[in-house]
């Protein structure tokens, strides 16, 4: 059996949409290997909506790990520890699907690497803004596909406060409300704001 821990991630920051990410110090911590067959023991946040391996995310990026490895894979029993609230903007579904394909990273001997595995879980996402924070810790640009991700270290001396609201709100509710066009004007302020973000997380107090 295996044992890893997952941050959860903040993203979209600013105008950084489905581009920048940043990891928090609140973890998704999973042990899990391979077995006869499928199996999930779920605790935490979410508990009674994902207690069925048939719907876990983290199963099917465990598949998905193997099928980039050009494996089946054998079936996975995982135990879940989850502190992260679902569908409130802090990366519970990037942080499961990184889990699922570290654990499948581990099971082959290492043969996915980081990059593989991140490169997964944001084929899964759709986007690299969560799972880069999530596979490579602190403040990610993420970029593709095909799907690439640059981290820089997020300066210590600053601290984040995050509010939860008290209901969910699904991603794919989230982003039909958005525009599919933006005027010029917007897209260039919105350019230059975002690139501020990387500029403020390499800042170094003198």
């Amino acid at each position: 059996m295996w044992q890893i821990r997952v941050p959860a991630s903040v993203a979209n920051l600013g105008s950084g949409y489905d581009a920048l990410g940043l990891a928090l110090s609140l973890f998704l911590e999973v042990e899990g290997g391979p077995a006869e067959e499928d199996g999930l023991v779920y605790e935490g946040e979410g508990e009674l909506a994902l207690s069925h391996p048939g719907e876990s995310l983290l199963h099917r990026a465990w598949r998905a790990a193997w099928a980039r490895l050009g494996e089946a894979g054998p079936p996975l029993f995982v135990r879940v520890q989850n502190p992260i609230p679902l569908a409130r903007g802090l990366g519970s579904s990037a942080a499961a699907a990184v889990a699922g394909a570290a654990l499948a990273d581990l099971a082959s001997g290492g043969r996915l690497g980081r990059d593989g595995v991140f490169a997964v879980a944001a084929e899964l996402e759709g986007h690299p803004d969560n799972a880069g924070a999530s596979a490579y810790g602190g403040f990610v640009i993420g970029y593709g596909p095909p799907w690439r991700a640059l981290r820089l270290d997020f300066p210590r001396e600053l601290l984040l406060a995050v509010a939860v609201p008290p209901f969910e709100v699904p991603t794919e509710r989230a982003r039909a409300v958005l525009s599919e066009r933006v005027p010029r004007s917007d897209a260039v302020f919105n350019l230059a704001r975002a690139a501020l973000w990387p500029a403020a997380a390499s800042a170094r107090r003198s």
